[in-house]
């Protein structure tokens, strides 16, 4: 066997001794960087620009929004809905609910249509046909968060709360001769997106262990051998999702939601596929030669 970089790393860590001691130190690592280091949570940021400051595409967007301002911001359509069709009542008070929102604006709230100053009969034009949904648009600070839309929401809804006895919100869509309303638009979408992704970490890291485990099940047909690679990518998501975090506090890399989740399939997918290669480098080193040890050097 060659003496290079390689064979070294493999007889240090393949002998009986050193098994034992590279698991030690890897625990010992996982542990230092869990206790020690900030969580991947505390600092992701779902408002990232998905380009950096200094590409010219950006730098042209920003020139374009200081020297031809256009005063806009990100719609958030609230559709209102009721089954048997909106009632002169309902649009009253949508005028009533335009008008709170002028006068007593939700954080982040830049503009709303004023309803209240048109006429019902003018107000009746722009329901749908069949009679059933209206929608209404409030411009919002495109500048803001996710998570600060989300909290502008809900202040919303509690506006609306306050106007509509049915509490349009809280009722179901399927609810028959009900009021119902929804928050939808860029602005909603960008809301449900965030808290798709960021409910979706644990979820996704559970149905991703449980599909690889099949799949590992299927192939190796023993429980002990398939829980042997997801062992080892455990260990490194353990280990990656604490540096991550740093990186992020300190301002060196910035990452979402959305980024957390694809990292996470993203290496149990490739830690899975190189702890197949090198399983499969094992097995086949021990029709050469019985000794577990020397066969598992000589595939690494």
């Amino acid at each position: 066997m060659s003496h290079g970089i390689f064979s070294k790393i493999a007889n240090a860590v393949g002998g009986k001794r050193g098994r034992w001691i590279t698991l030690a130190v890897w625990i010992l690592i996982v542990v230092a960087l869990q206790v020690f280091l900030p969580k991947s949570e505390d600092y992701k940021d779902d408002a990232a620009s998905d380009l950096a400051a200094a590409e010219p595409s950006v730098v042209a967007q920003k020139v374009m929004d200081e020297q031809f301002p256009t005063g806009e911001g990100t719609p958030a359509l609230i559709t209102w809905f009721r089954s048997t069709g909106l009632t002169n009542t309902d649009l009253a008070q949508i005028q009533e609910f335009s008008k709170e929102l002028q006068q007593n604006p939700v954080d982040h709230q830049k503009t709303v249509v004023p309803y209240d100053k048109m006429p019902l009969p003018v107000l009746k034009q722009q329901v749908s046909k069949d009679g059933t949904t209206f929608i209404q648009t409030v411009l919002m600070d495109s500048e803001a968060a996710s998570d600060e839309l989300k909290t502008s929401f809900e202040e919303l809804e509690k506006t609306a709360n306050g106007i509509f006895a049915d509490k349009p919100f809280d009722q179901k869509v399927s609810s028959k001769d009900t009021l119902t309303a929804r928050t939808t638009g860029p602005a909603g979408i960008s809301v449900d997106a965030t808290e798709l992704f960021s409910d979706a970490d644990v979820s996704l890291l559970i149905g991703t262990v449980l599909l690889v485990l099949i799949f590992l099940l299927v192939i190796y047909r023993s429980p002990i051998l398939a829980f042997i690679p997801l062992i080892a990518v455990g260990f490194a998501y353990l280990a990656v999702t604490p540096i991550i975090a740093l990186l992020g506090k300190e301002g060196i890399i910035t990452y979402g939601s959305q980024g957390l989740s694809i990292m996470t399939v993203l290496l149990f997918g490739a830690g899975t596929d190189y702890c197949l290669f090198l399983i499969a480098r094992f097995r086949s080193q021990l029709h050469h030669d019985e000794n577990r040890y020397t066969a598992f050097k000589k595939g690494v």
